[in-house]
C-alpha cells in the first residue's frame, strides 16, 4: 500500500496536480488561502481515499476563526480568506466545517496522528525543542507516528520512540516551485519534492479578482519561496526513514 503524506496546499492546483499516484492520502491541513483554485483542491481531496484534518486557514475560512498572520501576510491572508469563503462552492465549505483539528489512524499496522502545527495550537511553528517535542508525543500516546505541518519545510524527528514528520508544503513550498510530501510505503516513509510550472501560478494568481497588495503578496510567496516568520527549520536533503 502507497500512503501520500500532504499538507499546506493553499489552493495550488497546479501543485497538487503533480504528486505521485497513492492508494490513500493523509492531509495535515490548510488546504485553502493564498492561492485561487479552493474549489479544484477540495474537491481533489473529496474524491480520493483520504483522511484529513483542518488547519487554521481552513478553520478561519469555514468557521470564521480569526486566527494570527504572519506579519508580512496579514493583508494578504485576510484578503484570501474573505475572498476563499465567497468562491468556495456551498457544500465544499459544509465539508471544510467538518474536518477535526486531529485525527489518529490506522495505515499498514501503524497508527498515525495528524496534527496541523501542535496540539491545541494552530499557530505554532515548531522548532522543534526538546519540550515541544516532549509535549507533542505526549499528546499522542498511542501514536507510532506524528504528522505536523505549518512551517511549510519537510523535517522529521525520533523522540520518544515516536517519528515526528513534517511531509513540508505542496502548495506554498519554502523551496520554490515544488510540491513537498512523503510518501508511507512497505512500512518506510521518505520525502519528495515534485517540480511544477510556478509561471501558470503566477498568471492566475494576478488574473483574480483579489486586490493587488494580496495578489503580489502571494506572488513573492511562490516566487521567491514560503518566508514564514519565528523560527524554521533546515531545508532537509531527500531521506529515508526506517
Amino acid at each position: 500500500m502507497r500512503t501520500l503524506i500532504i499538507a499546506d496546499i493553499h489552493a495550488n492546483f497546479d501543485a497538487l496536480s503533480v504528486l505521485p499516484e497513492a492508494d490513500a492520502i493523509l492531509c495535515a491541513g490548510d488546504l485553502v488561502t493564498f492561492g485561487v483554485e479552493p474549489n479544484e483542491c477540495v474537491e481533489w481531496l473529496m474524491t480520493r481515499p483520504s483522511a484529513c484534518i483542518r488547519g487554521e486557514e481552513d478553520d478561519a475560512v469555514a468557521n470564521g476563526v480569526p486566527h494570527l498572520l504572519p506579519e508580512h501576510l496579514v493583508e494578504a491572508g485576510t484578503e484570501s480568506r474573505e475572498w476563499t469563503r465567497r468562491v468556495l462552492k456551498p457544500g465544499l465549505l459544509a465539508w471544510l466545517s467538518t474536518l477535526p483539528p486531529e485525527l489518529e489512524i490506522e495505515v499498514e499496522g501503524r497508527r498515525i496522528a495528524l496534527v496541523h502545527a501542535y496540539p491545541g495550537d494552530y499557530n505554532r511553528y515548531l522548532m522543534p525543542t526538546e519540550d515541544e517535542l516532549h509535549r507533542i508525543t505526549r499528546a499522542f500516546p498511542r501514536a507510532d507516528v506524528i504528522v505536523t505541518a505549518h512551517t511549510h519545510r519537510q523535517g522529521v524527528w525520533r523522540y520518544g520512540g515516536k517519528v515526528i514528520v513534517n511531509p513540508g508544503s505542496v502548495g506554498q513550498n519554502a523551496k520554490q516551485g515544488v510540491a513537498a510530501y512523503a510518501l508511507l510505503e512497505g512500512g518506510r516513509i521518505t520525502f519528495g519534492a515534485a517540480p511544477y510550472g510556478i509561471g501558470a501560478v503566477v498568471r492566475k494568481l494576478r488574473w483574480s479578482s483579489l486586490r493587488a497588495g494580496a495578489r503580489e503578496a502571494c506572488v513573492r510567496e511562490i516566487v521567491h519561496g514560503s518566508d514564514r516568520p519565528k523560527n524554521r527549520l533546515p531545508w532537509p536533503k531527500p531521506s529515508t526513514l526506517a
